[in-house]
């Protein structure tokens, strides 16, 4: 059985730049960065959390890493996104994501696409947290100028509608930066765990009201070289699909 795990979720980027910020100005002082960030308890907990999965800061604490370190300090909101940008891209969940849209080449993607897409391969604890992780993924996507996240009205799903000749940036991943190197989760596993308090029904106290689950992916990834791989899965069964994750990330699935 596959290690079941939370996609990042229950907060949005404005939350998580919100966060850095009173990081940087309190230095790293959780206790002094909590008022600062201005938000309960569940909020401050969920961003935290999302922080860690993206390796901005560390495991043990809220010391930044190297990469927490350059969006803290960056000096413009651009060069934020850029390093942003190259953060989601080495996140599993979404790299795997973005190339299969990258490859469809379609001009929206429904969130429910998203959902179902991360569904089939093991990623997220819940169906209500897959829901809410690609909200925050399309809140993020919005951010970084790969497109307009629209949420649905009337006959309209929510989605996401991408900018022109997006694909490109997607699949650009083996390219050198203009940035320098940054260390994304190289020597140490990223801890991402299940608070125990449960409420007397037996429904984790955070998760009761806002669905919040503090649960992580273990990612161990190792400094190598860049190597793009271009595969069209648009007429692929999801067998083969399974199997083509499988052999690049890991488990998927019931092992």
């Amino acid at each position: 059985m596959a290690v079941e795990s939370s996609l990042p979720a229950y907060t949005t980027i404005e939350n998580i730049l919100k966060l850095i910020d009173a990081l940087r100005r309190k230095n790293n002082d959780e206790e002094e960065a909590k008022p600062l960030f201005g938000m309960g308890d569940t909020a401050f907990r969920s961003t935290k959390s999302v922080l860690r999965t993206f390796n901005i800061i560390e495991e043990s604490n809220t010391n930044f890493t190297a990469t927490g370190r350059q969006i803290a300090y960056a000096g413009n909101d651009e060069e934020r996104k850029k390093i942003i940008l190259e953060v989601i891209k080495r996140y599993p969940p979404y790299e795997a994501l973005l190339h299969n849209i990258a490859e469809k080449k379609e001009p929206e993607t429904e969130i429910n696409y998203i959902v179902s897409f991360w569904g089939k391969f093991n990623y997220g604890s819940t169906e209500r947290n897959r829901k809410d992780a690609a909200t925050l993924f399309g809140n993020i996507i919005e951010y970084i100028g790969f497109g307009t996240f629209k949420k649905g009205r009337s006959n309209y799903p929510t989605r996401i509608i991408w900018k022109p000749g997006i694909e490109s940036q997607i699949l650009n991943t083996g390219q050198k930066s203009e940035e320098p190197e940054r260390e994304f989760n190289e020597d140490s596993l990223i801890q991402q765990r299940v608070e125990e308090k449960q409420t007397d029904n037996g429904i984790p106290e955070h998760e009761k009201d806002t669905g919040y689950s503090n649960q992580y992916r273990y990612i161990n990834a190792k400094k190598g070289p860049f190597i793009i791989v271009k595969v069209d899965m648009t007429n692929w069964p999801e067998e083969k699909m399974k199997n083509f994750f499988k052999l690049a990330y890991g488990n998927f699935g019931d092992d």
